[in-house]
């Protein structure tokens, strides 16, 4: 839609960001729509949306909503382009129970939020030291959740763990039980893990069963087309409780 192409037309144009396409609006210096257009979210697309923008006037500024997410590398092109680029808040709730919740009234509204002066912010770059320090300090707080997720398993497992382990490993400083659980190893007698060494031509583990019994399939023996077994009339649930009540008995004793 194309109402006016003069080049004395100052174009404010408005995009409602995401994270597969982004819609802008183009509207003139009398709020009236100019028009709307979809976009891809890739290199090309960006330059789209600027000759696009830029072919009903001068291009004056352009409000982007969600410019820290889905919008941050078309703010960062656009401003590449020295174009003024605004950050726009979503719509209030006031403006979507009026007139709906759609991409193009979303792009409409931001850019009639920066011609009306409500949206005056401008986004961070993205770029430069700032950048890689928040980078940094993100995985600095990623590896330091992980580490005392693992520090608690640790503890936990030693709760139940075998006597002669606990006894190895109780009262160790948080260094020490971390250099020494970390050598351990599986044995190569221990075969309640799979390995390569007893997988078939296919990577898959050959099937065990006692001698003598003949190979049951998902359903039963091989061969016979038995069907699912189902839950007793207490279901999965019930069996939990009974085995949590036994194991309580063994407790007691």
């Amino acid at each position: 839609m194309t109402t006016m192409t003069s080049a004395e037309v100052v174009v404010t144009g408005g995009v409602d960001t995401h994270q597969d396409q982004h819609v802008a609006a183009a509207l003139d210096h009398l709020g009236r729509v100019l028009g709307t257009q979809s976009f891809p979210t890739i290199l090309s697309g960006y330059r789209q949306l600027h000759r696009w923008l830029s072919g009903f006037g001068n291009l004056g500024p352009v409000g982007i909503e969600g410019t820290g997410s889905y919008g941050a590398a078309l703010a960062r092109f656009l401003g590449q382009q020295h174009v003024q680029v605004i950050e726009v808040a979503r719509p209030n709730r006031q403006v979507r129970r009026r007139y709906g919740k759609t991409d193009v009234i979303d792009a409409i509204a931001a850019a009639r939020a920066v011609q009306s002066g409500e949206a005056t912010g401008q986004p961070k770059t993205h770029d430069g030291p700032v950048e890689a320090l928040r980078v940094l300090k993100a995985v600095q707080r990623s590896g330091n959740k992980a580490r005392t997720q693992a520090l608690n398993q640790i503890h936990q497992l030693l709760v139940t763990a075998p006597e002669q382990l606990r006894a190895q490993l109780d009262g160790l400083k948080r260094a020490d039980l971390l250099a020494t659980c970390s050598v351990f190893r599986v044995r190569a007698d221990d075969d309640s893990l799979p390995n390569h060494d007893t997988a078939g031509p296919s990577g898959a583990r050959p099937a065990r069963h006692a001698p003598g019994r003949p190979a049951r399939g998902r359903h039963g023996p091989a061969g016979q087309d038995h069907p699912r077994r189902r839950p007793g009339p207490h279901g999965h649930q019930g069996r939990r409780s009974r085995r949590r009540l036994h194991a309580a008995r063994d407790r007691r004793r």
